[in-house]
């Protein structure tokens, strides 16, 4: 044993040694012990198990464990490795407590808040109704300006409610055609578009892994984005396709729009951080950060470039373990 061993069960080398575990006491749960020796008998190995030790001062402590048979100088030996995690157990015991406030807290705002807001929008509709006239075109205006931030208020409650949600909602792999959907979400963006002023090309997109209600959320954020924000131009140019570097593909979303500054660039994918004003364009600053989190629980990257008033293209790609540097390019 090393000393790592000894100071995790407290006890010495003279008392352990020549002694087994079950004469220590040293596992909490012995009918888990037979079942691990029982399988190492069987298939010589056990790994990455979880089990219960209770020190010398009968602490209970929490280690991954797994054991390798080996054989030296003709005889049969069990090594046992083991990683003390007490502490990142009661990390996550905490963190599902969390996540429980957070569930409770979302309940709250999803319930209790949406209903002053229906008020509000409705009280101020019957104001303009039945006292337009009395109040005149200035009590007009300031009552379109509360059911205006009321509905950016019920617009913030439902994006602040999708991006809770997504630490907690199973992701459901299957081979997606990202083409199809794109196709899709283009048609319903464009519905409104009477005089044809967005211009989208779509290249090829081969398919992907992924889930598929999860992914789809990432083109509408990114394509409805890049039809804002190049709304300002005369005519609105998007660009949606996809390569191939190192056996990795990657999406991206190139518009020629307003674009941003990249010195702001970590404010980017963070929730509230918005690099236009809501002047300039409406919004939440929540529609990247849930981009940026359906990618992550996909266990890609998504990043960005741009030149202020230039435009800007969004990159992601899925299921690897690349960073974000490494797949930074400008695009041919």
């Amino acid at each position: 044993m090393n000393d790592a061993f000894v100071r995790i069960v407290g006890y010495s080398r003279e008392e352990l040694i020549g002694r087994t575990s079950r004469e220590l006491g040293l596992i909490v749960n012995m009918e888990r012990r037979e079942e691990i020796l029982q399988r190492v008998r069987e298939q010589g190995t056990a790994r990455s198990f979880e089990i219960s030790i209770r020190s010398r001062s009968g602490k209970i402590l929490e280690v991954l464990s797994s054991i390798e048979t080996v054989l030296l100088n003709g005889d049969e030996y069990a090594i046992n490795i083991i990683y003390d995690i007490t502490e990142r157990k009661k990390a996550e015991e905490r963190l599902v407590a969390v996540n429980r406030e957070l569930e409770a807290f979302s309940y709250s705002v999803s319930h209790d808040l949406r209903s002053p807001l229906r008020a509000i929008s409705g009280n101020a509709r019957i104001l303009e109704e039945d006292y337009a006239r009395k109040l005149g075109p200035d009590g007009v205006t300031v009552l379109h300006s509360i059911m205006r931030n009321a509905r950016q208020m019920g617009t913030l409650i439902d994006d602040l409610l999708a991006f809770s949600r997504l630490g907690r909602k199973q992701v459901s792999l299957s081979e997606v055609n990202m083409e199809e959907i794109v196709r899709s979400v283009t048609g319903e963006l464009l519905f409104e578009d009477i005089q044809g002023r967005t211009e989208i090309k779509i290249n090829k997109l081969p398919p992907a892994r992924a889930d598929q209600g999860l992914i789809k959320q990432v083109w509408v954020n990114l394509i409805s984005n890049a039809i804002k924000y190049s709304g300002n131009k005369p005519k609105s140019e998007i660009e949606i396709g996809a390569y191939e570097k190192d056996n990795v593909v990657t999406y991206y979303v190139k518009d020629n729009g307003a674009g941003f500054d990249m010195q702001y660039y970590d404010k980017l994918f963070g929730v509230f951080q918005r690099l236009h004003s809501n002047e300039e364009f409406e919004g939440t600053g929540i529609g990247l950060a849930i981009v940026h989190k359906i990618v992550q629980r996909h266990n890609g990257v998504v990043w960005a470039e741009s030149k202020l008033t230039e435009g800007a293209c969004f990159y992601f790609c899925l299921n690897n373990d690349h960073t974000e540097k490494s797949y930074k390019h400008e695009l041919q």
